[in-house]
Parts: C-alpha cells; sequence; structure tokens
C-alpha cells in the first residue's frame, strides 16, 4: 500500500514538474527604463506600478546602477513610486535617500501608459 501511495505522489510530482515554463500572467507587458537622481543612475531601489483602475494590481521592479526591468507590469494607466527605503534592510545594493514624496503615489508625479508587448525607454528622473 505505500508503494501504490509513494508511486501516486511521484507521478502527480512529474506531472506537476514537467510541464515546462509558465506563461507570463495576461494583461501583462515588459517595461524597462532608467532611473536617475540628479542627472546620475539611481544606485537601487524599487519602482513600483499601481494599475490605476485597480489599486490592488501592483508589481515592483528593482533598480539597479539605474536601471530597472520587469515582464510583469499591467497593461493600462499605472500611477509610479519608487523608494530606496528598502535597501536599508540588506539588500547589498548601496542606499541613497531620495525625498519622500517619491514613495507616494499620489505625491511622486510619474505615471505610465503600459501597452501590450515591450516598453522600453519608460524612464524616471528624480530630483533632491
Amino acid at each position: 500500500m505505500k508503494h501504490v501511495a509513494i508511486a501516486a505522489v511521484l507521478s502527480l510530482t512529474a506531472a506537476v514538474g514537467c510541464s515546462g515554463p509558465e506563461p507570463g500572467p495576461a494583461n501583462r507587458a515588459e517595461v524597462s527604463g532608467n532611473v536617475t537622481l540628479n542627472g546620475e543612475p539611481l544606485p537601487g531601489g524599487t519602482v513600483t506600478f499601481m494599475l490605476d483602475e485597480n489599486p490592488n494590481v501592483r508589481v515592483k521592479a528593482m533598480v539597479d546602477a539605474g536601471k530597472y526591468q520587469s515582464k510583469r507590469v499591467p497593461i493600462g494607466k499605472c500611477s509610479v513610486a519608487i523608494e530606496t527605503e528598502s535597501l536599508q534592510l540588506g539588500s547589498g545594493l548601496p542606499y541613497v535617500s531620495i525625498p519622500e514624496k517619491y514613495g507616494n503615489f499620489d505625491e511622486s508625479g510619474f505615471s505610465a501608459e503600459i501597452v501590450e508587448g515591450s516598453n522600453e525607454n519608460v524612464d524616471f528622473a528624480l530630483e533632491q
């Protein structure tokens, strides 16, 4: 009886584990760009995209040496927030303080219209 149960679990695991790469989420697109602070690449941080029509839909992308990329950003008009505070928790990326307003969707002044496919050069310029 034990052998039958083990065989069933192994068969199920093999079937689930061998289905190949999962497709990306529906209604999502690839987005990439640069984030600068006073004209220089932001060493690290996160860019968060929030879908305006459904604020529960949010996607974060890590900023490293002024560049970010995500393949999961929702298609449509998105508000954008950028923060560096999380880097103080030991991410390994250098921490640089930025004005708090950039971390707030309502105050950052940033938005992006994300279209199906690839969205390149969606850049954000921060000022100290």
